[in-house]
């Protein structure tokens, strides 16, 4: 088999085992997105690109807050942004990030807290 190729199952077989960069790329994402207001963030922006101004109005939060969250998501590679004159907006494009928030939507809503 290839690396590419999945081996065959067996009922004893243990799950594929993560390599140590692949946990730490993920750890990377989870470190940066564990704040709710990211979360929000990048829940928007998978489905269309913002400006800071757009994002600020939707979270109901200062623009300058909603920067800092963008600038830190930015840095890590979660966050690219392009300009359209002078205003810039934000998209996800670490796919990482969006599995994320997919993850949450599907364990996670609606579920009462225990």
């Amino acid at each position: 088999h290839d690396i590419m190729t999945p081996m065959p199952s067996s009922p004893r077989q243990q799950p594929c085992e993560l390599s140590p960069q692949v946990l730490e790329q993920a750890a990377s994402v989870l470190r940066v997105l564990a704040h709710p207001h990211r979360l929000k963030i990048v829940e928007l922006l998978c489905n269309q690109r913002y400006a800071v101004g757009e994002l600020a109005e939707q979270l109901d939060l200062p623009p300058n807050a909603v920067s800092q969250h963008l600038n830190q998501m930015k840095d890590r590679g979660i966050l690219e942004v392009t300009r359209d004159g002078r205003t810039a907006y934000y998209k996800v494009v670490n796919p990482n990030a969006k599995n994320v928030i997919t993850c949450i939507r599907r364990h996670g809503c609606g579920k009462p807290q225990h």
